[in-house]
C-alpha cells in the first residue's frame, strides 16, 4: 500500500483523550495492521495513557478523559495495530499508571516483534 513510497502513513484523525475518539481510531485502522511492519508503521496519531492536557480542557471535562480499562485498551491496540508508539504526555513526570500501561514488557514485546 504505502509502504514503496513511505515508511510511515497517517491513518486517520488527531487522537483526542477521550474514548470516543479513540474507538473512532480503532475502527479506521482494524484492518491496516498487516500493512505495518518493519520498516513500515501505520501512524494512528499519538498514544494517551492518562491525563494528557489535564490543564487544557475546558470546564467540567473529565480528566483524564478515559477509564484506566480504556487507557490500557487502546495501549494494546496501539500494538496489535503496529502503530508507532509516541507518547503524548511529559514522561519525566508520568504516573505509575502511565509507566505501567507504556512499559509492559509483554506488549512492548509483541510491538517490536512486527
Amino acid at each position: 500500500w504505502m509502504q514503496p513510497i513511505a515508511n510511515t502513513w497517517r491513518t486517520g484523525h488527531d487522537h483526542a483523550d477521550e474514548w470516543s475518539n479513540t474507538a473512532s481510531i480503532i475502527e479506521i485502522n482494524a484492518n491496516l495492521a498487516p500493512y505495518g511492519g518493519p520498516g513500515a508503521w501505520n501512524d494512528a496519531d499519538f498514544i494517551m495513557a492518562g491525563g494528557q492536557g489535564c490543564s487544557d480542557f475546558a470546564v467540567g471535562h473529565r480528566c483524564p478523559g478515559q477509564t484506566e480499562t480504556e487507557y490500557r485498551t487502546s495501549f494494546s491496540l496501539w500494538v496489535i495495530m503496529a502503530s508507532q508508539i509516541i507518547v503524548a504526555t511529559e514522561v519525566r513526570n508520568m504516573s505509575d499508571f502511565q509507566r505501567d500501561v507504556l512499559l509492559n514488557k509483554e506488549l512492548l514485546a509483541v510491538h517490536q516483534d512486527g
